[in-house]
């Protein structure tokens, strides 16, 4: 995820935009298990983005020192 928002080309301060385009260029949220049933990510998937979403200031930050270039 931390490259994408260097490759990214929407507004990266705009968290929101940025985790829902990487949601859906990137991520599969979900598989078929080994019984054929359907297994969906989308509930760990959000929980990591509410996440970072606390915690953008620290991530924003993190991300300054090699994926920024200000």
């Amino acid at each position: 995820m931390l490259d994408y928002f260097k490759e990214t080309r929407i507004n990266t301060y705009d968290i929101n935009a940025v985790f829902d385009r990487f949601l859906k260029e990137k991520i599969e949220t979900e598989t078929i298990n080994n019984e054929g049933k359907k297994v969906i990510f989308l509930k760990e998937i959000r929980q990591i983005f509410d996440f970072l979403r606390k915690n953008k200031e620290e991530l924003y930050s993190d991300l300054k020192g090699g994926y920024f270039t200000n």
